[in-house]
């Protein structure tokens, strides 16, 4: 099975009263919604009672799945200071 193009995390917007069915598996042509053709997971339904924002991990590290935590930053290990650091030797 083929992998296809992935990101760290998605923003998606979620309509009251609507569906969306998450993968979980990595296998989907569309990430992060659940593909019935490529997938072979059980996905993780999300239906909120008024719109709202999600930030839905696409790194697999995530210990609040299918939500994003973060978790795909490589500072996270950091101390602040060597986080200033970095951020500031990147900018140059």
């Amino acid at each position: 099975m083929k992998m296809f193009q992935k990101q760290d995390c998605y923003v998606i917007t979620c309509e009251a009263d609507k569906d969306y069915l998450i993968c979980q598996c990595g296998q989907t042509r569309c990430p992060p919604f659940h593909d019935l053709n490529n997938c072979r997971c059980e996905p993780h339904r999300l239906n909120y009672s008024k719109k709202s924002m999600q930030w839905i991990c696409g790194c697999a590290k995530s210990a609040e799945m299918p939500f994003c935590d973060g978790a795909h930053n490589p500072r996270n290990d950091m101390g602040i200071w060597d986080a200033i650091k970095d951020i500031f030797h990147s900018a140059r």
